[in-house]
């Protein structure tokens, strides 16, 4: 049976099939439709890092994903930045830096306020934190916020991040 149009849309009826005939029914087939559109389109299906910037999607990637917000005040998801905006503006960091993929997280709407602007202290949590690597650079960053530590912070989390995301989209070589 056709669910869809013929044309373009006749992609998402074979696309349809490999879901609902994979074998496996708790996990979706993520490689086989992409090798299917690779041959179907003749492109190359990865991330770029100019996908990091829809910062919902990409931070509920990284964060395990949320199936339901209770509807609780004060309990509302919001995004935030690891290293407050407003001490980075103040010290003259580029806007492209403080709003980098690498210095947001989610937290709860209570949580951030109480935040208020302060500078993270070392047991702040955020994807990536339990790497060595990028425990230290957050560290340096935090004990001594110059644009340079600051960068390396942002720069080795954007790299951990977008390798999450693409072993989550299946994109993993």
């Amino acid at each position: 049976m056709r669910f869809y149009s013929y044309g373009p849309d006749g992609k998402l009826d074979v696309i349809h099939k490999k879901i609902t005939e994979y074998q496996k029914p708790h996990i979706f087939p993520i490689k086989r439709i992409r090798k299917y559109m690779e041959e179907r389109t003749g492109m190359n299906y990865e991330i770029s890092e100019s996908m990091l910037y829809d910062l919902d999607l990409i931070l509920n990637v990284i964060q395990g994903g949320v199936f339901e917000i209770p509807k609780k005040r004060g309990w509302s998801l919001e995004r935030n930045h690891i290293f407050p905006r407003s001490i980075l503006e103040e010290k003259g960091f580029p806007d492209e830096l403080i709003n980098s993929v690498g210095n947001f997280r989610y937290i709860n709407k209570t949580r951030n306020i109480l935040k208020s602007n302060d500078l993270p202290d070392e047991s702040t949590e955020f994807y990536g934190s339990d790497d060595p690597t990028l425990k230290d650079l957050f560290m340096k960053a935090r004990d001594n916020l110059t644009e340079e530590t600051f960068r390396n912070f942002v720069q080795k989390r954007k790299e951990l991040i977008m390798s999450r995301v693409n072993e989550f989209l299946g994109f993993s070589k």
